[in-house]
């Protein structure tokens, strides 16, 4: 169940995931225990919704559903921005955007940049003051795979 990868991330404060073809079933999945409903709203009248979850380890997840595009795209946003860094003490956010995704418990070192990139996808990183964060596009049917990864 997709919902079920979102419950092993931990380090994320906010994610944003656009799911191509996916909202019928994504709005029946049951959720397990940890995860908890909190909306759904459209931004604009008219377009397709957008639906918020929290997670018992801290996770917002944000989901978009829309079949125009069979592209996936998820975003990571990471409370770590240079912001709280204190004189003497600079450069732990930028350090810690090259450290995101780069190898899991699971995956070699760079793992997930050459899966993205066998899939015809791409990623990349920013940080800014307020946060760090990684984003991922790729064909939408490899949904489950590529967040299998950053789970792990």
């Amino acid at each position: 169940m997709l919902i079920n990868i979102f419950l092993k991330i931990s380090i994320s404060i906010c994610f944003f995931c656009v799911i191509p073809c996916f909202a019928k079933s994504f709005e029946r999945e049951k959720l397990p225990e940890g995860a908890k409903f909190i909306r759904k709203a459209s931004i604009v009248k008219g377009t397709s919704p957008i639906y918020e979850f929290h997670f018992k380890n801290g996770l917002k997840l944000l989901v978009l559903s829309d079949s125009r595009n069979p592209m996936g795209y998820i975003k990571f946003i990471l409370d770590a921005g240079s912001n709280r860094e204190v004189k003497g003490k600079t450069g732990l956010a930028h350090f810690f955007e090259h450290m995101m995704l780069r190898k899991t418990k699971n995956e070699e070192e760079g793992h997930y940049d050459r899966f993205l990139s066998s899939l015809g996808g791409s990623g990349n990183a920013g940080t800014s003051n307020n946060f760090v964060m990684y984003y991922s596009k790729f064909p939408g049917p490899a949904i489950e795979k590529v967040l299998s990864i950053p789970s792990s």
